[in-house]
């Protein structure tokens, strides 16, 4: 009897060591990724997002929401859902508390089978559903009828090839090949694939996780606890809903502006209002393009004791009045250009560059159309036509060229060499004679001053600093959507209530002046575009804007 207890725990020994080594070898890479969660704005229990960047999201109330990426907020969307999964055209499949499965066909939803637990769609038309019991099946277009699959599934995504992969009722994890199941090390709540086939969880612990598949382990990524649904991006970047249904988002989704042009006029950086009303949905998110007003409570600190905004006619300096613009004849021609060269005497330990003239402003029409300019220390000026190409002024042949690159967000440092945010929200520089990515960063707006301090601000208004060593950015006080940095390397801000404000120290310095673009010259002149599309330039002695003339134009942004 004895011998028989001693045999039965060590055989009750072996299995419980057999299971800690199993899950031993699931989390395998138990060192965190680094990673930096951005959070955007509103809530949500579900998120899907497909390989071309299109992202659905629905609300606890059950309303779903599609991301603009052009205006970069989210549009509702009609039904009442519990699961949502981006599928090929903007044509969503959607699952409602009741179990019933539909498919948006560009105005209304159409009804597709019942008692449906999960959905998986792909941008090239693969649809498939787990059923309640289990069942796996995938729509055959041609027949419209679901046809039988092999397999179990509670939660269910497709990778690149269109094969499924699954979580079951028992957290089990399990991919399809084409041909055979295989499973998984580990247990998962929800499962996600990005367009280069990473595939995402969220454990049964709340985390996120990335597969390794040379290690065949699951690869713990840093930085959001209690996490319920996942989704990944295009390039594999991890998004996730939490327990309190806070979306928090690794990698961007912007696009560049849709610029709409008038016949002698720049075309327009506006930030979009914010559509969605809160606590039902997420409200305007991940600028990139054009940062959109943050709504949510706690994003902002309350604006305590801010100066009332300037209700009263706008002061006017007479001294600031700029010429007319000198429309040319041809695209070589000069007529018009004006040149003015600091006042900087015969010192030669005064830097030119930070001396302010004091001569009329003359703009010149350069026969060109972009979306964003930035100016460096040196002089170089770099712009972004509509579709986000790099332009770079030529002074020789008195032009804009094409330089390599596309971009969203743009700024200029000390060597003339460009930076900028991709339509992914990632942060790249130019050395001179190739791009190099920024790597773990992701920014919606940037900005360098006269000293070479980098600063980005991300979709949640939060600012960071380029450290040093130019590896990382670390965060630093302040808050705004639209950066711009001053020579001494102070930040300077506009809130999503388009108000300015500088960041020397917490809280920032408010100004009682709305604009929707701001820029510092190298000499410490702060510019703006207010919100009545005027530009002006700040007053230090007063610490008041004035305007500077523009007869005939509107400006729409500044650098």
């Amino acid at each position: 009897m004895t011998l028989a207890i001693v045999r039965f725990c060590l055989v009750l020994f072996c299995v419980v060591l057999g299971a800690v080594m199993l899950l031993k070898g699931a989390w395998a890479q138990e060192t965190p990724t680094a990673a930096n969660w951005t959070r955007l704005p509103g809530t949500a229990v579900d998120i899907s997002i497909n390989s071309q960047g299109q992202a659905y999201v629905v609300a606890p109330n059950g309303t779903p929401w599609r991301w603009d990426a052009l205006e970069q907020r989210w549009r509702k969307m009609s039904g009442d859902f519990v699961r949502i999964s981006a599928a090929e055209g903007n044509r969503p499949w959607a699952v409602n508390a009741d179990g019933a499965v539909f498919r948006y066909n560009g105005l209304w939803w159409e009804s597709k089978d019942t008692d449906v637990a999960d959905v998986a769609a792909d941008a090239q038309g693969n649809v498939y559903i787990a059923k309640v019991n289990g069942d796996i099946k995938k729509w055959n277009p041609l027949r419209s009828e679901w046809q039988p699959v092999e397999g179990q599934a509670y939660r269910i995504a497709l990778d690149m090839a269109g094969n499924p992969w699954v979580v079951t009722r028992d957290r089990r994890i399990a991919a399809f090949d084409g041909k055979n199941w295989g499973a998984l090390p580990g247990r998962a709540v929800d499962i996600a694939i990005g367009g280069n086939d990473t595939v995402v969880i969220a454990d049964a612990e709340g985390r996120i996780r990335v597969w390794n598949d040379g290690q065949r382990s699951w690869q713990a990524v840093a930085g959001v606890e209690g996490v319920t649904a996942a989704a990944a991006t295009p390039d594999g970047g991890p998004w996730a809903v939490l327990t309190d249904g806070m979306i928090m988002a690794t990698t961007l989704l912007v696009a560049p502006e849709k610029i709409k042009t008038e016949e002698g006029r720049a075309p327009e950086i506006k930030a979009p209002l914010a559509v969605a009303p809160i606590d039902t949905a997420p409200v305007a998110v991940a600028p990139g393009v054009s940062a959109a007003p943050l709504t949510p409570s706690g994003a902002i600190a309350p604006p305590a004791q801010v100066p009332p905004a300037t209700t009263a006619p706008v002061q006017t300096a007479a001294t600031l009045s700029a010429s007319p613009v000198s429309p040319q004849t041809g695209t070589t021609g000069q007529t018009g250009t004006k040149t003015v060269a600091p006042a900087a005497g015969n010192d030669a330990t005064i830097d030119p560059v930070a001396v302010t003239t004091n001569e009329d402003i003359t703009f010149v029409n350069t026969q060109k159309t972009a979306s964003a300019l930035a100016i460096g220390r040196d002089g170089s000026v770099f712009g972004l036509d509509a579709a986000g190409n790099v332009l770079r002024w030529s002074n020789s042949r008195k032009q804009f060229e094409s330089f390599p690159g596309t971009l969203v967000r743009l700024a200029v440092d000390a060597l003339g060499n460009p930076w900028g945010i991709s339509t992914l929200g990632r942060v790249f520089r130019h050395t001179g004679n190739q791009w190099k990515q920024i790597t773990g960063a992701t920014g919606s707006d940037i900005a360098i001053g006269g000293d070479g301090s980098v600063v980005i601000a991300d979709a949640s208004g939060t600012l960071s600093k380029l450290n040093d060593a130019m590896t990382r950015f670390d965060r630093i006080s302040g808050q705004g959507l639209l950066v711009a940095v001053a020579p001494d390397g102070i930040p300077w801000t506009i809130r999503s209530d388009q108000l300015v404000q500088r960041c020397a120290s917490s809280p920032c310095e408010i100004f009682a002046q709305k604009a929707k673009s701001i820029a510092i010259g190298p000499d410490g002149s702060v510019y703006v575009v207010s919100d009545k599309d005027l530009l002006m330039r700040l007053d230090t002695d007063t610490k008041t804007f004035d305007v500077v003339r523009t007869p005939g134009h509107t400006p729409q942004s500044v650098a």
